[in-house]
């Protein structure tokens, strides 16, 4: 994510205001911490993560969808195994 923010080169602030320009939330602070390990990328704020930055929908899409292939490989890791 981050190598696509400094290819767009815009700055959080600015994700920010493109985001709510689209209806869309995503808070810079939020950004910012979840893009330095500090929080959880949730599914909403790669959604509007992607389209701050002006993927296409189809663009957009194949991040929603690896977003949701890392939450499965992680969670199946955290899941309880009974034997």
């Amino acid at each position: 994510m981050e190598d696509l923010r400094d290819l767009v080169g815009l700055t959080y602030q600015t994700l920010e205001q493109r985001a709510a320009d689209q209806r869309r939330r995503l808070p810079h602070a939020t950004l910012n911490a979840a893009m330095n390990g500090r929080g959880r990328l949730e599914r909403e704020l790669v959604e509007a993560f992607a389209a701050a930055c002006g993927l296409p929908p189809a663009e957009s899409r194949r991040w929603r969808l690896a977003w949701q292939a890392i939450t499965d490989t992680t969670q199946r890791r955290h899941r309880p195994h009974f034997d």
